[in-house]
């Protein structure tokens, strides 16, 4: 796996970075096939789904980290974005915000599998805010992962939470 960084792109800090990653093709030849996976860091606050869906505007999706070197490169492109410290990426576990059984199964929202993760302490915990018999009207708990550019661990966050985000394409 190659990264590299440059170019520009819209939203705070402007840089572009792509991993290339090699794969067995699902041809029956068994050959593999290189992919370059680009991300690029948007720093307008957004709720979860709204992130999403900007980044599908730009031609991608909320940023699927598949290994070590990308979450390296990820945690690169966010160094010193104002926005942030912590930024939107693709990682779900497919619950809603008022789901109070606790975390479900992560995956990515490409559809790709949760191969590589980086949680934090004790993350994901599922945590829920607000969640009394008296007070149930307005609880919430987190479902959806966040980056943290400082050291690049993950953890949970609620879905309606509005921050900047991370956003990828594969070509």
């Amino acid at each position: 796996m190659q990264a590299s960084t440059g170019g520009s792109a819209g939203g705070a800090g402007g840089k572009v970075g792509c991993v290339t990653f090699t794969e067995a093709s699902s041809s029956s030849s068994g050959s593999a096939e290189s992919h370059a996976r680009c991300y690029w860091v948007r720093g307008e606050k957004l709720a979860w789904e709204e992130a999403e869906s900007a980044c599908k505007a730009d031609k991608g999706h909320l940023a699927s980290i598949p290994s070590r070197a990308a979450n390296e490169l990820v945690v690169s492109l966010l160094e010193g974005v104002p926005s942030g410290p912590t930024f939107w990426i693709g990682a779900t576990d497919g619950k809603s915000e008022t789901d109070t059984t606790g975390v479900g199964s992560y995956c990515w929202v490409s559809g790709e599998t949760l191969g590589f993760d980086n949680w934090g302490a004790h993350q994901p915990d599922g945590h829920c805010a607000a969640c009394s018999a008296v007070m149930s009207f307005s609880c919430h708990c987190d479902h959806r992962a966040v980056i943290d550019s400082s050291d690049g661990s993950w953890s949970d966050s609620w879905q309606g939470t509005e921050l900047p985000f991370l956003c990828e394409s594969v070509h």
